[in-house]
């Protein structure tokens, strides 16, 4: 499972989801100095300054509604899930 994070700081609970499996796909910190340790630990992964910057380089995706009887546009009308992943490089 790839997890972006949101307010990183220096990636204590990305080091942790990473030791449970997960892939950090983003992250977003505002402190330089937190921003320079987690190019060193995730030097292959997007470090994004504001939150409105990673917005910009995500997709929705698909996901199955929680009621089976109403279609995803409905759902997201009465405020339902909303799944975001990332988009690939390139």
């Amino acid at each position: 499972m790839r997890v972006g994070s949101l307010f990183t700081g220096v990636g204590g609970f990305d080091l942790g989801f990473e030791r449970a499996g997960m892939e950090c796909a983003w992250t977003v910190e505002y402190d330089k100095q937190a921003r320079s340790v987690l190019r060193k630990q995730w030097p292959d992964v997007p470090h994004y300054q504001d939150i409105h910057d990673v917005g910009r380089s995500l997709r929705p995706i698909q996901h199955e509604p929680r009621d089976r009887n109403m279609s995803d546009a409905k759902e997201r009308e009465r405020g339902g899930p909303t799944n975001f992943t990332s988009l690939p490089a390139g």
